[in-house]
């Protein structure tokens, strides 16, 4: 005979639950900041701007790393509001991985370049 399972929530305490979710989020905060400051490097070594501090690759403005979000280059074919910030972090991560071009942008100019894309009916490249 199977024994059944307890569900996740009856198996563990809502103390436990909540710490879980606190070191995802701490976990998928500090690969957030990684991958910028990667990013930034990578936009220096190629010669694409002047220096590796943290800066938008659109504008060109001096941010802290918890300022700025990953921006694809070429659009993207996934909602970013579908997925948890840490699912969205490590799915940034092996995009970067597999050589997605990904960039780093401040929000106002991540917003912008967002909506100019959907203006002029630009298809993304990117893949899922």
């Amino acid at each position: 005979m199977t024994r059944e399972q307890k569900p996740y929530s009856e198996r563990t305490t809502p103390e436990q639950r909540r710490e879980y979710r606190q070191r995802r989020m701490r976990r998928a905060k500090k690969l957030h900041r990684e991958l910028i400051r990667q990013l930034c490097l990578d936009r220096f070594k190629a010669k694409k701007s002047k220096t590796a501090k943290p800066h938008c690759a659109i504008c060109g403005k001096t941010h802290r790393l918890s300022e700025l979000e990953v921006d694809h280059e070429r659009g993207k074919r996934w909602r970013a509001k579908q997925f948890r910030y840490d699912a969205r972090v490590d799915r940034y991560v092996e995009e970067y991985k597999r050589g997605v071009k990904l960039r780093p942008a401040c929000r106002p100019c991540n917003r912008m370049d967002g909506v100019a894309r959907r203006k002029e009916g630009r298809v993304s490249a990117a893949e899922d």
